[in-house]
């Protein structure tokens, strides 16, 4: 299963969680009476006053897939960009390794639950190479990608209460700079993704997002930059993901 594959089911696991909350905080509270007393309402666990602006630093991880395999008749030695393993294969499949991300993020609200969003994060990832020799596949160093996103989303949450499950949808622009050049490019995507926000008080907020992106790298004179045979069967795969998964902490302006 890709890297992508792995993330698939947890970003869908999460939404699922997110919609439960949803209806279950908008379960109507029941009154109770006691005597004399006049029944009363329970009061809202969310804060008052709620300000029209947020900032915040996230971290997290970012997760990839499958990006290109290269394929040949015969086993053959492999040589991948500064800094990588050489290797000997038939045929290998270059896919993105899970890392460290951090950023940051503002916000405004617009509509009473509703968002405006915008992220920056950074990260640096390792692609490997799966080289499979026709009896055994071992996962080898091929190149580095520094990453940098930046996304700008609508966050719908869905309740009004402390605990807010939220869906997000919006557009990103994703950057790499890698050790092999035809790798470098800045490319743009859509993404979806859903997580939930807490309360803690007036002025915080911390929250968990599951975000995946769609959009195509390329690597556009690869074969030739690397000396590949003149017979290699080079393709890439596409649309790509490229999955983040994000702690939030907020400051409420």
């Amino acid at each position: 299963m890709t890297g992508a594959g792995r993330h698939a089911g947890f970003a869908a696991a999460v939404l699922a969680l997110a919609l439960a909350g949803a209806a279950a905080a908008q379960e109507q509270p029941r009154r109770a009476v006691s005597g004399r007393t006049a029944p009363a309402e329970r009061e809202e666990a969310r804060p008052a006053g709620e300000p029209g602006w947020c900032f915040g630093v996230v971290a997290g991880m970012l997760a990839g897939g499958d990006l290109f395999q290269v394929a040949h008749g015969i086993p053959v030695p492999w040589s991948p960009p500064v800094g990588g393993e050489d290797f000997n294969a038939k045929r290998f499949t270059v896919t993105l390794d899970e890392d460290a991300a951090f950023g940051f993020e503002a916000a405004k609200r617009l509509t009473p639950q509703g968002w405006l969003r915008f992220d920056l994060l950074i990260g640096r990832m390792n692609t490997a190479a799966l080289a499979n020799d026709t009896q055994y596949v071992t996962p080898v160093l091929y190149d580095r990608w520094n990453v940098f996103q930046s996304t700008l989303l609508w966050e719908q949450r869905l309740t009004d209460t402390r605990l807010q499950p939220l869906i997000l949808a919006g557009v990103s622009i994703t950057g790499i700079n890698a050790s092999a050049a035809s790798s470098d490019q800045s490319v743009p995507g859509l993404c979806l993704g859903a997580g939930f926000l807490y309360r803690v008080d007036d002025r915080w907020s911390a929250g968990l997002d599951v975000v995946d992106h769609f959009q195509q790298f390329t690597q556009d004179g690869l074969a030739q930059e690397q000396d590949f045979p003149l017979d290699a069967q080079y393709r890439e795969f596409g649309p790509q993901h490229l999955v983040t998964i994000t702690l939030r902490l907020l400051g409420h302006f």
